[in-house]
């Protein structure tokens, strides 16, 4: 809380900021060299009736944030401030960095979509889901769009009820991640393959309900046009 010790880590969190926009600024030179393939991003009419069209690169540009979560629950958030993250109950540390992300219009990944707080034992005062709340609210406030990984390797269905949660929200709205990572492929993911499966089935339904509750709104609308036609059929009878 003194002074010193703001302006610390103020220049420590800004080292890893400064490196954030040196490293995508790099990665964007190259993608908008002359020649590099583009894609159409929006179109705008301007006042005199003019359009503009607006280009972007083919590839987006990504930038991974690490999901230290313990101390989360603490005032000073330690394990963060070491990391770079200057994130404390009264200082969101990762706006800065989220928003060089936006300013380059990339993509956010971030981590532990799979743990709960109670998992961890209470003197670490971890939260990760407190953790990726913040993160999430954070990545919308900015307008960038937020994938998820697992951590751990878990195929347990508390895991896969928390990834479900992470990325459709149950509380809160719909479709809270656009991407979702599963780690890892390997010998432990194809002894729990009945289970993996499962989960993409899940995965996969979550995401089919809207377009089931589209079919059968659409159903009803064509019973209902047929029942009209058949009451002008009857009345021209």
């Amino acid at each position: 809380q003194s002074e010193y010790g703001h302006f610390f880590l103020s220049w420590y969190s800004g080292l890893l900021v400064r490196h954030a926009r040196r490293v995508l600024g790099a990665a964007a030179d190259v993608l908008n060299k002359p020649g590099r393939p583009r894609m159409l991003r929006a179109v705008r009419e301007c006042e005199n009736g003019h359009v503009v069209y607006e280009f972007a690169p083919v590839v987006q540009l990504g930038a991974k944030l690490a999901g230290v979560h313990w101390w989360f629950k603490s005032r000073a958030h330690a394990a963060e401030l070491t990391a770079g993250y200057y994130n404390t109950r009264d200082r969101d540390g990762y706006a800065p960095i989220i928003q060089v992300i936006a300013e380059f219009n990339g993509c956010l990944s971030f981590t532990c979509v799979e743990m709960r707080d109670c998992e961890h034992p209470p003197e670490g005062r971890c939260s990760p889901q407190g953790l990726l709340q913040q993160v999430l609210q954070c990545a919308e406030r900015y307008g960038v769009p937020l994938a998820g990984e697992n951590a751990l390797q878990r195929y347990d269905e508390h895991a896969f009820d928390r990834i479900a949660e992470s990325a459709f929200g149950r509380t809160a709205r719909a479709g809270r991640l656009e991407q979702l990572t599963f780690l890892r492929m390997g010998d432990l993911m194809f002894d729990n393959w009945d289970a993996f499966c499962a989960f993409l089935q899940r995965m996969r339904g979550n995401r089919s309900d809207v377009e089931q509750q589209q079919q059968l709104l659409l159903l009803l609308l064509l019973l209902l046009l047929l029942l009209v036609l058949v009451l002008l059929l009857l009345l021209l009878l």
